[in-house]
């Protein structure tokens, strides 16, 4: 039984095996969450666990005090969001949570005043209202969406299920009812956990040796994670909560023993990769050395490559041609009911069409211009070029990559059919587009066209991508050089590779010509200043938050960690230790191309890796294509190295099945939504005259009309209405450039300004101006114009988990130490400037921002350390040190301020000292405005103690 192929279709069939128990068996039992509540009116009461962008569990609500029932809870409980929908002006109660295990036994019951509360778009109502049992959690909803955030871990596994096994046998069988639950919950990961167990039985099936399998087993289960990534991002990493809160380290993920566990990880198993490639290679002889020079011979270079991809062009612009004739209401006849996204794009289009520059008028995150991003016939006409661009580099790059061998490019082609049904986003035309330049690249370099036009087309589409996305571009450039660095080191070490290397070196040489002369034209148009600015401070926002959000998870093996996330990157580090150690001769031949490939996707890959931290539901579309190609590229080439015909035609069988197991009519649906495409495209050339027949500006003025721009309860027009009737200046007058800003909006609902008609600051939410930099440069705006009135929305004090007065601490202690509260309108507070003879009031500002803040894990991340402690009467920091060297529990630190009793909540670890930075606290701040000494209050037997320290240089934390 030494002959690899036995093993590899042995594999096959047990995946096969395994994928057919997994349809027939029932998912694991799961626990039942009992939540005691009464709502007052609404339409559904929803539950999010874990993760909230999760599909919710939802009920009915029903009038009075009765027992939610919801099912399909998971045994370990690291975060609940309760979310009932559709309240206006009402409270809602919660009395109990309880938590029932499959036999109907009761695990645990918390009672409602004792939940680690955080209320969104509400406040809460406290013990003093009538009706309110002492024993619940009430709160009032200020809009329509008012949101709960229980913020407590539940882990009822050893209830459950048991200790976890310590046997061979009970490491299977706890990670298949793990692998089953996971399917169970997401299909659409069957098939990357398809071509994981391919590769994970061909490992564990190739060794008789007990111990090997279980370190391979152990190695597989602690999650390895991506060592070049970490190699990326650790030496780059500004320290924690200096120059901006992300939500990585509120919660406390930028943890780097963490990521050392991980690194030593994977090198332990890349340590077991080696010896067992190793072994495999004496088990397959030197046939290796034949196979390699069949394949290098079998090479050739396509003739009239460069005719065939610009007739390609404007056959693929036809398929992508965006629906005019669907998309003509919403130009012509436009209603805006926006969300936090597309409120943003909508009011950086505003701004660009009212002649603001992007970057240097505004803080804009996707790079330059980006107008393909907006509504006009024109953006969307450039859009579709951009996705032509894109599929062409996939079309062509995987045909050249897999030497027109027709059976994988058709299963490649069926991948990349996938992304419409999954659903083309934004995302995949931002990041898939740089995967595409990398994957175009290394087919030329397969197929041996190596010419000037391929040379200049490469360079183009980096020159491209740079100009709308400079970041994405920059991974590119990076991919690029990986990719030139291990040509010239095989060119180098073997004497092999030279015109390839010539050809990566040219490209490489060529891209950065180009986009150094497009940084020369920025300099000259007075730019360049700006766009560094802008490159640095969304770096730092991306670096700081770019942490992945269960790393302790993995170390630990619980069991909810994320495998569409874990399973991938095990595979991809696995296979490339694998295949660097498995045929070193490999190395004077052209299979180099597939270790090459997969090395320089990987500064692709970890920006996913980056959105998956912020946007989840994006990110998981954005995974699937490129691990997808890079399997079916893998099986092509390990098929070569097998001379197997039966082993490439069972992979792509069992892929196979796997995408038809999406359901919906794949893959039929995809080809019958490029027929329709072709059948409409008349209509659709139609629509495009016909909108191109009214002028630009009427456009705009149509589509950017304040009645049409819908917010929760009240439209733009609306409001203009009620500040003139309220004897406010009337706001609502035409764009002038030069025009001094009256207004602020205070809260993420960005579109106001351009209902009102009004110029904006540099950031316009909570989250882009989040650094310290724009932090001080939006309170300079404040300061240096005539704002005479604020809209502030008290609904909206948390994005992405992370409470708005951590994050943007210097904003909020401005405006409550300037303006005051006025009148309410909707969901907002209308707030003036306060007469400085006139006292603050406490009472609408504690009621209004709430007397608990959760400090999260800032505390243990602190600068506090690199400030001067040496200072006498120039100590401009102020910090509350609380030791936990023997804390069980982190008990709350309360603020005594006059009568006000103020509690912070914060995150500790035993034999730390947490360092609470109390200039950033509003209400520290405000105390010592106005000549209040506030009072520090903590439990008997907490040591703790005020110090002073002087900063050196600015700092958030």
């Amino acid at each position: 039984m030494k002959d690899p192929d036995f093993w590899i279709v042995f594999s096959c069939f047990i995946f096969g095996a395994i994928i057919s128990a997994v349809s027939l068996r029932p998912a694991p039992p799961e626990l039942v969450l009992e939540v005691d509540a009464q709502v007052a009116g609404g339409h559904l009461f929803e539950v999010y666990v874990n993760n909230e962008f999760d599909s919710p569990r939802q009920l009915p609500i029903k009038a009075g005090r009765l027992t939610y029932r919801f099912e399909r809870i998971p045994f370990r409980i690291e975060a609940l969001r309760l979310d009932p929908t559709d309240l206006t002006n009402t409270n809602f109660r919660i009395y109990s949570l309880r938590f029932v295990a499959p036999d109907g036994k009761l695990l645990k019951e918390v009672a409602g005043r004792d939940l680690p509360v955080t209320v969104v778009n509400a406040q809460a109502c406290g013990e003093k209202d009538a009706g309110t049992p002492p024993e619940s959690f009430c709160y009032n909803s200020t809009n329509n969406d008012p949101i709960a955030h229980i913020s407590s871990t539940f882990d009822f596994r050893k209830d459950v299920l048991g200790p976890p096994g310590t046997t061979l046998t009970g490491l299977v069988s706890g990670w298949l009812d793990q692998l089953t639950f996971q399917l169970n919950k997401n299909q659409k990961i069957i098939y990357v956990i398809a071509a994981e167990l391919i590769f994970l039985f061909l490992f564990v099936t190739s060794f008789k040796d007990l111990i090997i399998r279980i370190l391979l087993l152990a190695g597989y289960h602690l999650g390895l994670f991506a060592v070049l990534w970490l190699a990326q991002v650790l030496p780059f990493q500004p320290p924690p909560v200096a120059h901006a809160l992300g939500r990585s380290s509120f919660f406390g993920y930028a943890k780097i023993k963490d990521f050392f566990v991980i690194y030593a990880a994977s090198l332990v198993v890349s340590a077991l990769g080696l010896g067992l490639s190793r072994l495999t290679s004496s088990l397959c002889g030197s046939s290796f050395q034949a196979v390699s020079e069949r394949i290098e011979n079998q090479s050739q270079k396509l003739r009239f490559l460069p005719f065939y991809m610009l007739l390609s062009i404007p056959i693929i612009f036809l398929f992508k041609f965006p629906p005019m004739e669907s998309l003509k209401q919403a130009i012509l006849h436009p209603f805006h009911d926006l969300g936090w996204d597309s409120e943003n794009v909508f009011t950086w289009k505003f701004l660009y069409e009212m002649g603001k520059i992007p970057i240097i008028d505004f803080f804009y995150p996707y790079g330059n211009q980006n107008s393909y991003l907006g509504p006009f016939p024109s953006d969307l006409l450039l859009r579709a070029l951009h996705q032509t661009i894109l599929v062409l580099n996939i079309v062509w790059g995987s045909f050249l990559i897999l030497q027109r061998k027709m059976l994988p490019f058709l299963m490649t082609l069926i991948a990349f059919l996938l992304m419409g049904h999954l659903e083309w986003t934004v995302g995949i035309d931002r990041y898939f587009f740089s995967f595409s330049i990398v994957l175009l690249f290394w087919g030329f370099i397969r197929s041996g066209n190596r010419g000037v036009f391929e040379i200049i087309f490469l360079a183009s589409t980096v020159l491209w991508q740079f100009t709308f996305e400079p970041h994405q571009a920059a991974y590119v450039l990076v991919s690029l050089s990986i990719g030139t660095a291990f040509q010239v080191l095989t060119w180098w070490r073997f004497g092999s590779q030279k015109e390839n290397s010539r050809f990566a070196l040219l490209t490489l040489l060529m891209s950065s010509i180009l986009i150094f002369a497009a940084l020369v034209v920025r300099a000259g148009l007075g730019e360049l200043g700006p766009f560094l600015l802008f490159l640095k401070v969304t770096s730092l926002l991306a670096v700081v938050g770019a942490f992945p959000a269960a790393t302790q998870e993995w170390v630990r093996g619980g069991y909810d960690y994320q495998y569409n996330e874990a399973l991938l990157t095990d595979f991809i580090l696995i296979l490339q230790f694998w295949t660097a150690f498995l045929v070193p001769s490999a190395f004077r031949n052209r299979f180099a191309t597939l270790f090459g490939f997969l090395l320089s996707s990987l500064a692709f890959i970890q920006i996913i890796f980056i959105k998956q931290l912020i946007r989840p539901h994006i990110a998981n579309q954005l995974l699937a294509i490129p691990f997808l190609i890079i399997v079916i590229f893998t099986m092509f080439f390990l098929a070569e190295l097998r001379r197997s015909k039966f082993y490439l035609a069972l992979v792509a069988l069992c892929l196979g099945l796997g995408l038809s197991g999406l359901g919906y009519g794949f893959p039929m649906r995809p080809l019958k939504e490029l027929m329709d495409n072709i059948s409409s495209l008349n209509t659709n050339l139609k629509a495009t005259r016909e909108i191109f027949r009214h002028e630009h500006q009427e456009l705009v003025n149509s589509y950017f009309a304040p009645e049409t721009i819908h917010f929760a309860g009240f439209d733009g027009a609306e409001l203009s209405s009620f500040l003139k009737s309220s004897g406010l200046s009337d706001h609502r007058v035409a764009w002038a450039p030069q025009k001094e800003p009256r207004v602020f909006i205070f809260s993420d609902q960005s579109a106001l300004y351009v209902a009102l008609r009004q110029p904006t600051p540099y950031s316009l939410t909570y989250y882009d101006g989040a650094s310290l930099e724009l932090q001080n440069r939006l309170v300079d705006w404040v300061k240096n114009n005539p704002i005479d009135l604020i809209l502030f929305n008290p609904g909206e004090l948390e994005f992405d988990g992370v409470p708005s007065l951590l994050r943007n601490p210097f904003i909020f202690q401005h405006v409550v130490l300037t303006y005051k509260f006025d009148r309410k309108f909707h969901s907002f507070d209308f707030l003036q400037k306060r007469p400085s003879d006139e006292a603050i009031d406490w009472v609408y500002w504690s009621k209004t921002l709430g007397k608990d803040l959760n400090y999260g894990f800032v505390g243990l991340l602190s600068n506090h350390d690199k400030l001067t402690a040496e200072c006498r009467n120039d100590c401009s920091e102020t910090f509350l040190n609380i030791e936990a060297d023997e804390l069980t529990e982190c008990p709350p630190a309360k603020i005594l301020i006059g009568e006000v009793a103020f509690n912070i909540k914060y995150n500790c670890r035993p034999h730390s000292t947490v360092h609470i930075a109390l200039n950033r606290l509003w209400f520290w701040s405000l105390a010592k405005a106005t000549g209040l000494e506030p009072q520090i209050i903590l439990p008997e037997g907490v040591r703790w103690n005020v110090e002073q320290r002087k900063s050196i240089r600015p700092f958030l934390y």
